[in-house]
């Protein structure tokens, strides 16, 4: 498991941000949007899917913190977490266990800009740490925070910070794959 503290999850989505100015460094529209197969996502879809699931996220995480401060419920850490929740964050990390099919709500377009696409991929990594910094001090284990997928689905809150930064890390790993792709 990767480390669970604000500061390690912090360099987490710093690290998105380097990666993914490196992924597009010096390409175009048609590349961005370029698709290995027909019903397969390309770089622009699969930044896009990211881009979608931000406000629920966001959201998601926003209520979290506030019930989490409501109910006093902070800690230093380390803290414990599920084993259900800890596999859940390594079945959603690259490379992929296996292919999961994204909710109709998460659909990517079909096109995107890349200028567009990625920045507002850079500014969401600023909305999670700023997320981040409003969590430190509470009990990143004792937190809930409902998915964004599903009502019934609770995750802790550091568990849930870690499912977005390996959702971002696979979907960054399947966008390398097609920007490493000889065709």
């Amino acid at each position: 498991d990767r480390p669970m503290s604000v500061a390690a999850l912090h360099a987490e989505f710093e690290a998105a941000k380097k990666d993914a100015r490196d992924l597009l460094a010096g390409i175009g529209d048609p590349a961005f949007n370029w698709r290995h197969a027909p019903g397969t996502w390309s770089m622009a879809q699969c930044l896009d899917h990211l881009n979608l699931t931000r406000r629920k996220y966001l959201r998601a995480l926003d209520r979290a913190i506030d019930e989490g401060r409501a109910k006093n419920l902070v800690g230093k850490g380390p803290f414990r977490y599920g084993l259900l929740e800890c596999w859940t964050v390594r079945a959603m990390d690259a490379p992929p266990m296996f292919r999961i099919k994204a909710p109709k709500a998460f659909a990517p377009a079909a096109e995107s800009r890349l200028a567009e696409s990625r920045d507002a991929f850079l500014a969401l990594q600023g909305e999670f740490q700023e997320r981040l910094t409003r969590a430190d001090g509470l009990d990143l284990g004792k937190v809930k925070a409902r998915s964004p997928v599903s009502r019934h689905i609770k995750f802790s809150l550091g568990k849930a910070f870690a499912a977005i930064a390996a959702h971002q890390r696979r979907h960054l790993w399947q966008a390398r794959q097609l920007r490493n792709d000889p065709a």
